[in-house]
């Protein structure tokens, strides 16, 4: 009598055993890779906007040598007017959702708090001092009165002193 090749039940089982073993130790290290490239992604776009708009603000101070400089202005993205303003800046990489940026009279940005898809950037100047997951109320940070309203608000949340986004 021929002996039969094959694998047995047995055998099966703890193949499907293992493999589902490897898979719930890499799953975890796997998202984590995920959520830090993300991360990255809008650290990344922040300072991409940013470097835009002073690039842009530039070349309007250039374009408009009748005016002496700029008055400084914190454009608000939920705004219509400072959006489509914005929206002429050249930007390589995703442009916010939301958020705010203070532009001071040479035309550099002091301070920015932008949310992105899934991340929030808070930064002075192009020191990206904050990245989080953005919640599903995080748009609802105030936009500051003044520089000096604008910069305190992004130290304090780059600090931890203050975290709008967790408790809007």
């Amino acid at each position: 009598m021929k002996k039969q090749k094959g694998f047995t039940l047995i055998e099966l089982l703890a193949v499907i055993v293992i493999l589902a073993i490897i898979a719930l130790i890499a799953t975890p290290m796997i998202m984590d890779v995920i959520d830090k490239a993300k991360k990255g992604a809008a650290e990344a776009s922040a300072n991409g906007y940013i470097e835009a708009i002073e690039k842009y603000s530039l070349i309007d101070m250039i374009d408009n040598t009748d005016a002496p400089g700029i008055p400084s202005k914190i454009y608000d993205l939920s705004d219509a007017e400072d959006k489509a303003v914005l929206d002429k800046a050249e930007v390589k990489g995703e442009k916010p959702i939301s958020g705010w940026v203070y532009v001071n009279t040479k035309g550099m940005v002091e301070a920015a708090d932008l949310k992105f898809k899934s991340y929030s950037a808070k930064s002075i100047g192009y020191v990206i001092g904050n990245v989080s997951k953005a919640t599903k109320n995080a748009d609802t940070t105030a936009v500051p009165e003044n520089a000096a309203d604008a910069k305190k608000t992004v130290e304090d949340a780059i600090n931890g002193t203050t975290t709008p986004d967790e408790n809007a």
